[in-house]
């Protein structure tokens, strides 16, 4: 997806034209769609991907992990991002099963979602709108109540959670649910003849400076809060 750069910048426009002007791919059409939806973590991609993807028979299928929240995206309590909102997978007797609990939600609510989206989709002043009143003053009230759970829950740094010894039983929970989406996400991909690519993003966290990672080391995060 793409909210902070033109359109020709965004990373599968260069990829495109990186790739069009490669040897490998001399005398080939090179297109490269574009399914990225924000807030999306890898079980809605997977889903996405049964459901949308797989129809265009692609080459090559690319996921892009980031660190920040698709881990904590696959267990409920973790979940920075609408947790309440959100398809889950969990896993039973080793097999991945959907959870779909959020489908129950009121069927008024959906539609007003999915006819405000639309809007926004074909509107610029719906854009501008999207931008001032949903993510200016919804998206923020209600990620400051999340953070606040999470904080309370886990730490002020929960947000390093992934980077250190997996010690609470949630993010365990969360980075084995993760791994079986990866797993199956690779079997369903190359079943259909098609070659799958996982690609890790950097966070914020990944760029700190001495004194700010000898802050996280010391600190309290990797102790479970009940």
């Amino acid at each position: 997806f793409r909210s902070q750069v033109d359109a020709r910048d965004t990373f599968s426009r260069v990829a495109e034209r990186k790739m069009a002007g490669c040897a490998a791919f001399r005398g080939q059409k090179v297109e490269v769609l574009n399914f990225g939806v924000p807030g999306f973590g890898t079980a809605q991609e997977l889903i996405d991907y049964r459901t949308r993807v797989a129809k265009f028979s692609p080459d090559i299928v690319v996921v892009a992990l980031f660190t920040d929240n698709d881990i904590a995206n696959n267990h409920r309590a973790l979940n920075p991002v609408d947790a309440a909102k959100s398809p889950y997978f969990l896993l039973k007797d080793g097999q991945l099963v959907l959870d779909d609990a959020f489908a129950a939600r009121p069927a008024r609510y959906t539609a007003l979602r999915d006819l405000f989206g639309n809007l926004a989709n074909r509107s610029r002043l719906g854009q501008l709108l999207a931008q001032a009143i949903i993510r200016g003053r919804w998206f923020r009230s209600g990620k400051a109540g999340e953070k606040a759970a999470l904080d309370a829950r886990f730490g002020p740094l929960n947000g390093l959670l992934i980077y250190g010894p997996p010690v609470v039983p949630e993010m365990i929970e969360a980075w084995q649910v993760t791994e079986a989406i990866l797993r199956e996400f690779h079997k369903e991909v190359t079943a259909k003849g098609s070659r799958f690519l996982l690609l890790t993003l950097s966070q914020a966290y990944q760029q700190l400076n001495a004194a700010e990672r000898e802050a996280a080391n010391s600190s309290s995060i990797w102790a479970y809060k009940s």
